[in-house]
């Protein structure tokens, strides 16, 4: 889910690139970084996304255990 408004956003930015700078080798390292922070932020939202998960797995647990 958050990867494909990822994923929209970088593409958007590549089509803007790819419309108003008109210097290929400037074009080409543009989406090269665009590129590179599609990655970093996809990376960011799935790391993030394990710790949230995590964190809860494991106060759930002592909760479900204090219950017994």
């Amino acid at each position: 889910m958050f990867n494909q408004a990822i994923d929209a956003v970088q593409s958007g930015k590549k089509v803007i690139v790819n419309t108003f700078v008109k210097d290929e080798s400037v074009q080409k390292e543009l989406v090269k970084l665009i590129d590179a922070q599609t990655k970093l932020y996809q990376g960011w939202v799935d790391t993030t996304l394990t710790l949230a998960e995590t964190l809860v797995k494991s106060y759930k647990n002592p909760f479900a255990q204090g219950a017994k």
